[in-house]
């Protein structure tokens, strides 16, 4: 398991938990605010888990899907319209404690790759030991695209 989210769920603590091999089904909201989440596990069991905060990194046009209420026909229309675009990170270890300031740096210009520089040691300092940071280079390239058909050892060059 990666240092990060090993450092994350200890952060956490009692406050979270982490149910691997679980997909999410259903988000249960009431009131504009999430109640519960409907699970199911590698075996096709599923369950609902109450919850008063859901963080989650899935796709918008998968979650909007997932909502319990009704979404509006404007809402959907437009979800429908957005295209997912694949994520592909650059992980470069730093000797030394930070490199960055800020958690997230984005890059609007085309001399750039990358569209998002993430070092992963500012969510928890010290994650990675007392004189290492790890950085990374965020991509988007889409399947096809010279990027994501390049051989590893050229995006890392990039």
């Amino acid at each position: 398991m990666d240092p990060l989210f090993q450092g994350m769920l200890k952060v956490m603590g009692s406050n979270v938990s982490f149910k691997p091999q679980t997909a999410l089904r259903k988000i249960h909201v009431e009131a504009m605010k999430v109640r519960a989440v409907t699970q199911e596990e590698a075996g096709g069991r599923t369950s609902e888990m109450p919850t008063g905060l859901l963080v989650s990194t899935i796709p918008l046009t998968e979650t909007v899907a997932m909502l319990s209420h009704a979404v509006p026909e404007a809402v959907k229309a437009a979800v429908g319209r957005l295209k997912f675009r694949v994520l592909v990170m650059i992980f470069v270890e730093v000797l030394r404690p930070r490199l960055l300031r800020a958690q997230w740096t984005y890059f609007q210009s085309e001399e750039f790759i990358f569209n998002r520089l993430s070092e992963f040691g500012n969510v928890i300092p010290g994650v990675y030991g007392p004189d290492r940071t790890v950085v990374v280079a965020e991509v988007t390239a889409d399947p096809g695209e010279p990027f994501w058909e390049a051989p590893e050892d050229d995006c890392v060059r990039q």
